[in-house]
């Protein structure tokens, strides 16, 4: 998660105070201030508009072998047993002049939520919402800008979507704000329920049952539980947490957490947040990098930014893992892990300048089941054929679909169908 001095300078100004969620010469944060700015977003419904930013393919989609020296790409292979096909892209939103880049996704049903900001001292973002009831020709249904504020995170839970973001609006104690729409049959709509967070950035959401847990980093940062119950947003819990940068529900009651500065991963309690283990990791030290976690069968894969893509326990312990330089021979400098996201056997990698990364994850079975570790147990099959100098920063798959985030390219929409 980029940083950017102007803000955190700000940020640490107003925040440099806080314990237990207060702040100097404030009320607590945590609680609405009077108002937003009512100028601040411009939400478009428009459905001849929003179709227009939509360019239909059927491109099957094939993996190039491993890069090696004398031969920096190979001939496209079939897809490992997953028939994939780019259906749809679509073009990224403008806010004032401004290109944003997609940076977060998340995949609820039949609906896909795409988050963007700005990759400069400007602050602009936009939420975009996909409808993949016709998978093979998904729509765009609702667009939001941000004049002010970069989206850094987005979560669908239910009727309703949660935004995620750090703001300079003057009316917040701290730049870090949770604001929730409501998702309906036209799009979009502001429900005027909305929360300050301490620090200066959301990095993440997730749910707890009718809760709203979110990360927010990353001086003063941490971990906030969030009521949505009641007629405004409140927060009940919150647990301190270095350089947060995702989250992830290995349990019922518990959440696992993965923080950079001083690398580890840590597991807290639910709804208390009490953390009840703490586990060095290797990772998530790029300052101005995404990091991830996804939890399937309570093991947790991580996209650790320079540690590669990791498999563990919520414990901490090491089942597998992918070094950078496992990916390709000829270019391993040039990749970052982005993010993971995992569907059945496959794992696919956000691997910056080397596209997205196709993963054989079948050891994870037997992880899930009660297997030990096993060192061979991710296999690298190699790149998803998009455009030559494709570049990936966000990657999410579920329910046979997969979003690829490409930067100020837009997104990129792929169906997963089973051969």
């Amino acid at each position: 998660m980029r940083r950017r001095s102007p803000w955190f300078l700000v940020s640490a100004l107003l925040v440099g105070c806080v314990q237990n969620g207060m702040a100097p010469g404030t009320d607590e944060v945590g609680v609405s201030p009077p108002q937003l700015q009512s100028d601040r977003l411009l939400v478009n419904n428009d459905p001849a508009q929003l179709d227009a930013r939509v360019q239909y393919r059927a491109k099957p989609l094939f993996i190039r072998m491993k890069e090696t020296p004398g031969r920096q790409f190979a001939p496209p292979l079939k897809s490992d047993g997953m028939r994939l096909t780019l259906v749809a892209e679509v073009s990224p939103p403008v806010v004032d002049g401004h290109v944003v880049q997609a940076n977060d996704v998340d995949i609820d049903g039949k609906t896909a939520v795409i988050a963007y900001n700005f990759a400069g001292d400007i602050f602009a973002g936009a939420v975009q919402v996909i409808d993949f009831t016709q998978p093979d020709r998904p729509r765009l249904i609702s667009e939001v800008l941000y004049r002010d504020a970069d989206v850094t995170s987005v979560l669908k839970h239910g009727e309703h979507v949660y935004v995620g973001m750090g703001s300079l609006d003057p009316a917040l104690q701290t730049p870090a704000l949770l604001e929730e729409f409501l998702l309906g049959d036209t799009g979009l709509e502001p429900t005027s329920r909305w929360l300050g967070l301490p620090s200066w950035v959301v990095t993440d959401l997730g749910k707890d049952g009718e809760y709203v847990v979110a990360s927010v980093g990353a001086l003063h940062g941490g971990v906030a539980y969030i009521d949505r119950t009641g007629e405004q947003l409140t927060m009940d819990a919150f647990q301190a947490e270095e350089d947060i940068r995702g989250i992830g529900f290995p349990g019922a009651s518990s959440m696992a957490a993965v923080c950079g500065s001083r690398p580890h991963l840590s597991l807290l309690q639910l709804p208390g947040l009490q953390r009840t283990l703490e586990h060095e990791v290797d990772g998530y030290n790029y300052p101005d990098a995404k990091g991830t976690i996804e939890v399937h069968d309570a093991i947790c894969y991580l996209g650790a930014g320079d540690g590669g893509f990791q498999v563990r326990r919520p414990d901490g312990l090491l089942l597998a893992a992918l070094r950078h330089e496992a990916f390709s021979d000829v270019r391993a400098n040039e990749m970052v892990t982005n993010a993971v996201s995992v569907q059945g056997s496959l794992g696919f990698v956000a691997a910056g300048a080397l596209g997205v990364q196709v993963v054989d994850i079948a050891g994870a079975r037997s992880w899930a089941t009660g297997g030990g570790p096993d060192p061979s147990g991710l296999r690298v099959l190699g790149e998803l054929d998009f455009a030559e100098g494709f570049s990936s920063n966000m990657v999410k798959c579920a329910n046979n679909v997969l979003v690829v985030a490409a930067g100020s390219g837009g997104v990129e929409l792929v169906t997963m169908q089973a051969r």
